[in-house]
């Protein structure tokens, strides 16, 4: 790995990681079950990304994500989408994230959920992605291109390992001409120009 994208990538996750595995809130109605761990009740709490819940629905519609299918959300956080796919759809759910407290809030929030789903979560960059050639039917970014510099490399590695004919969604934060963001936002940590997109789908054959 090149040093200067190293040290991108040790900023972004100390960004990410200030606040360790789980937000101290989270932390507590977990750990003294005054929440019950299921997928539903846990949708106001572990996803990051505007509008949570309500946009990865959207971005299931939009995917066609349906029962048998595997699928990998890039940037995945705590986990949040990858536990309403699996619940919601029945597919083989994957989360991928550069930050490894995210990934381990990820794990142990799935042990405790109540009934089980098929969700996994893995450690790494989505430039060089750990999965072997055409593994998913679709895949996700939410909120997360906006992190990576190197974009040709990220789509490459989507390309390599969406299969034929498969589904990328995308809901991101875009650059536009638009007024000025509001502050405090998501996100980007200096002032500049930013909109809002809602998802996005493509097929990819």
């Amino acid at each position: 790995m090149h040093p200067a994208e190293s040290t991108r990538n040790s900023g972004i996750t100390a960004h990410y990681s200030r606040n360790g595995d789980l937000s101290p809130a989270l932390a507590r109605l977990l750990e003294d079950r005054k929440l019950p761990v299921t997928s539903e009740t846990l949708r106001a709490f572990d996803q990051f990304h505007t509008r949570g819940h309500r946009a990865t629905s959207e971005l299931a519609d939009l995917t066609n994500l349906h029962s048998g299918q595997t699928l990998l959300d890039i940037g995945c956080g705590i986990g949040g989408p990858v536990r309403q796919a699996a619940h919601d759809h029945n597919v083989r759910a994957v989360g991928l994230d550069l930050t490894e407290a995210y990934c381990r809030a990820a794990r142990r929030i799935t042990d405790w959920l109540e009934p089980p789903v098929s969700a996994r979560f893995l450690c790494g960059d989505a430039t060089r992605q750990p999965f072997s050639d055409a593994a998913f039917d679709v895949i996700w970014l939410q909120h997360t291109g906006m992190n990576i510099a190197d974009k040709p490399a990220l789509y490459r590695e989507i390309f390599r390992v969406l299969r034929s004919g498969g589904a990328l969604g995308i809901h991101e934060i875009t650059a536009g001409e638009r007024q000025d963001v509001i502050y405090p936002t998501p996100g980007p940590s200096t002032r500049s120009n930013h909109t809002w997109s809602h998802p996005q789908y493509c097929e990819i054959s």
